[in-house]
């Protein structure tokens, strides 16, 4: 079995994961209207449909751990597997995306 080159994590551990790290970046890999709209506290945007995607993505510290998120998680596991193959090494994944994350703060 292939072992997944980042950490697919559901919303409770990677919020507690992304706290615990003192060097990290949280990305949100939507378009600026979507990050506009909502995004989680400290993220930066890093639009993975435009054009600029892979020149801003290489500028990024490979030893720094990155905390990758969309709406629902797939733009977010593309980019985690993108930035895999670049050599990042700490790549977390918000599984299920913010809607997931919506889901577990409605129940609170």
């Amino acid at each position: 079995m292939k072992k997944s080159r980042f950490q697919d994590l559901i919303p409770i551990d990677f919020l507690e994961k992304a706290r615990q790290q003192a060097e990290r970046i949280l990305i949100d890999v939507r378009t600026a209207a979507e990050y506009n709209e909502s995004n989680l506290e400290g993220a930066v945007n890093i639009n993975i449909k435009h054009q600029d995607f892979v020149e801003e993505i290489n500028e990024l510290d490979k030893d720094i751990h990155y905390f990758v998120y969309c709406s629902f998680g797939i733009r977010s596991v593309n980019a985690c597997n993108y930035m895999a193959m670049l050599g990042f090494k700490n790549l977390y994944n918000l599984k299920g995306g913010l809607a997931a994350l919506e889901t577990i703060t409605e129940d609170k």
